[in-house]
């Protein structure tokens, strides 16, 4: 199942958009049940010890950076009580490390069926946090383009394809929304690299045993990165969500991503569920 959506707001180190809010709201409603939007309100460490004589200014800045993440969290929560859906919506806040908040963030996710995250263009800070996420919750992560227009409709979702586990686990994760599409499309990079015998065919199989009767796509790269060429062939026939594994690994805690993963995580286009 993934009805039971948990949806962080962030107040730093860059604000959540309440404009677009609305077109969350349409995309969740296409699956949720159940929507918890979470305000992440800053927890500055305390450094006064560090600073003598200036430590009475020093308190004095930390009590305003977290008093206005309070007053940025309440104004999403109240922005988002306020948009109208079909699906049941709780409140809640959480505080975060100001400088790190993507591993608290991912801990809570750890206990909802998915997380939606809305993915600002080019923004670093943002992007860091969906990859904690994608890599410590232990849940699926869909990523909205905050700045791009998108469909919302479901009834056709796209499949990126390579034949890996971790693209078979997020066709498995995603499993329960696949089913209700009318249209499903598996898209293999034909020249990023060769998939190994029988994957595709087995794939095919594997959602024909679920009702689900696939279309398959080869799509050449040419001189495109990987991941523009991904959702620009789901967007070119109709899906409303592209579905891929996420590739990276840990180094020095620090997440060396695969091309295509990096890809749409730096100029997102359309909705991505991500799966690890």
């Amino acid at each position: 199942m993934l009805t039971d959506v948990f949806v962080p707001l962030f107040t730093f180190p860059d604000e959540t958009e309440a404009s677009t809010l609305p077109k969350l709201a349409r995309f969740l409603e296409a699956f949720a049940t159940q929507v918890t939007y979470c305000g992440i309100v800053a927890n500055v460490p305390e450094t006064g010890v560090h600073w003598g004589s200036r430590l009475v200014s020093l308190s004095q800045m930390v009590a305003e950076v977290e008093q206005r993440s309070r007053s940025a969290a309440s104004r999403l929560l109240e922005a988002a009580q306020q948009q109208t859906s079909s699906f049941s919506v709780e409140r809640s806040t959480i505080t975060a490390p100001f400088g790190y908040p993507g591993q608290t963030v991912a801990s809570r996710a750890q206990n909802y069926d998915v997380t939606a995250v809305l993915l600002p263009p080019g923004n670093v800070e943002i992007r860091a946090i969906a990859e904690d996420i994608m890599f410590g919750s232990g849940r699926p992560l869909i990523t909205i383009p905050e700045a791009a227009e998108f469909s919302a409709n479901l009834g056709c979702i796209a499949v990126a394809w390579d034949g890996s586990p971790t693209a078979a686990r997020a066709v498995y994760d995603a499993m329960p929304l696949l089913v209700e599409a009318d249209t499903v499309v598996i898209v293999n990079v034909a020249d990023e690299k060769p998939l190994p015998n029988g994957t595709t065919e087995r794939l095919d199989a594997y959602l024909r045993r679920h009702d689900i009767a696939p279309q398959k796509v080869d799509v050449n790269l040419g001189s495109r990165q990987i991941g523009a060429a991904l959702q620009h062939a789901a967007a070119e026939h109709g899906a409303g969500l592209l579905v891929m594994g996420a590739y990276g690994h840990s180094r020095l805690r620090e997440f060396v991503l695969g091309g295509a993963t990096a890809g749409v995580l730096n100029e997102p286009a359309i909705p991505i569920l991500f799966s690890r």
